[in-house]
């Protein structure tokens, strides 16, 4: 794949792991959404014990544009976003 440039190519290579990542999914309306994800905990990890407040391990930010290099993303990766695409890493709230 050509990305449109190295932070981009990294930070989706980070995704489910801890800290900053990006990754594709395909919306309900059959669009594609790109993820700017942050996870403060490694994939399985459970709240410390006696721990009783609210706790947010992952947060999910939609965005359009490379905040790296300002490309259009839809537009730049339309031929190749399904290999992006990470469905099991998208914050769902059922």
């Amino acid at each position: 794949m050509k990305w449109c440039c190295l932070s981009f190519r990294d930070h989706f290579g980070e995704a489910g792991n801890r800290g900053f990542a990006v990754f594709a999914v395909r919306a309900d309306d059959g669009q594609w959404d790109f993820v700017f994800q942050h996870r403060a905990a490694e994939l399985g990890c459970s709240p410390p014990e006696g721990y009783s407040s609210p706790l947010a391990f992952v947060s999910d930010v939609l965005f359009r544009y490379c905040p790296w290099c300002g490309v259009e993303l839809a537009q730049y990766y339309r031929n190749n976003v399904a290999e992006m695409n990470r469905p099991d890493l998208k914050v769902r709230f059922d």
